[in-house]
């Protein structure tokens, strides 16, 4: 659907923003951009939508292919009521027919919960309306990618669930993508497919949540509902934790010694509760690919 190749951004001052980047975006997926601030993010969104330019490398939309783009501020008239809005927007585009502006502007508004509060105005707009606004705005073009950047920043706890249930269900059931950075990793691997992570201006993973769920683990989880306070050494590296009452261990040297473990527990008669693998988490290869803050 679209691909960018090479994309390098350099400023006037030679600060190098990005850096050769490479990745695709398909169809039916939603794509994440993480990263420390400054890490080229929001650059790159502004590439893909063609706000910015970049200074080498090309981005390639198959033919038809058309994208819509929601950037931080939402770029709404405040004095307007969001019928306004949309309307204004709406007749920018001179190929949209006139006859359907109504029904087009009241479906999107409809689709955002948007539709009893049309004629607010903007400015009485809580965040979360005045994001769900400039999503319907956005969809005014009927794109198939959306390109959003930190979308879900400083939402509220019901806007939040609708943004994210409304961004998947549009996706897949149009066969559409959505490209979003964010800063959040429980979002992230709760919405995405893919996750592109950067670090000043580079690549530095292009990861499929497949892959990371079917990843092979050397990390075994063993719950007892007793205290575990004497415990034989075996072979391999473990570390015990306690919480909620049971008792824990994480064996860190394969399903083996994870098994010794587990056999040496049972002969002294703990209750075993759950003996498990455990994955790295996409924080966990967040923070060894990309580290803190820059």
């Amino acid at each position: 659907m679209l691909k960018a190749e090479n994309i390098s951004k350099t400023y006037g001052n030679k600060k190098e923003a990005l850096s050769k980047v490479s990745f695709d975006i398909r169809r039916n997926e939603i794509t994440a951009i993480v990263g420390p601030n400054g890490a080229g993010k929001s650059t790159l969104l502004r590439i893909l939508a063609g706000v910015n330019s970049q200074t080498q490398g090309q981005v390639q939309l198959e033919e038809g292919v058309r994208a819509g783009a929601v950037f931080d501020g939402n770029g709404l008239y405040l004095q307007l009521t969001a019928y306004e809005n949309m309307s204004f927007f709406y007749r920018l585009n001179k190929q949209n027919p006139p006859e359907s502006e109504k029904e087009t502007i009241c479906g999107l508004l409809k689709s955002m919960d948007l539709y009893e509060v049309r004629n607010d105005r903007v400015k009485e707009y809580s965040k979360g309306m005045a994001r769900k606004l400039a999503i319907a705005r956005a969809l005014l073009t009927n794109p198939d990618i959306l390109l959003m950047d930190e979308p879900f920043d400083g939402l509220d706890i019901t806007s939040h669930a609708f943004l994210g249930a409304f961004l998947k269900t549009w996706v897949k059931e149009r066969n559409h993508s959505v490209v979003f950075s964010s800063h959040n990793m429980a979002d992230v691997e709760k919405l995405c497919d893919r996750v592109l992570m950067i670090k000043k201006g580079h690549l530095m993973n292009n990861l499929s949540m497949v892959d990371l769920n079917k990843k092979v683990t050397d990390r075994y989880k063993i719950v007892v509902r007793e205290k575990i306070e004497d415990f034989p050494a075996v072979l391999g590296s473990y570390e015990k934790c306690e919480q909620s009452g049971d008792s824990s261990i994480i064996s860190e040297s394969g399903v083996g010694t994870a098994n010794l473990i587990l056999d040496t527990l049972k002969r002294k008669g703990y209750t075993i509760m759950e003996f498990s693998p455990v994955y790295n988490s996409l924080e966990d290869i967040y923070l060894a690919e990309v580290g803190g803050a820059e």
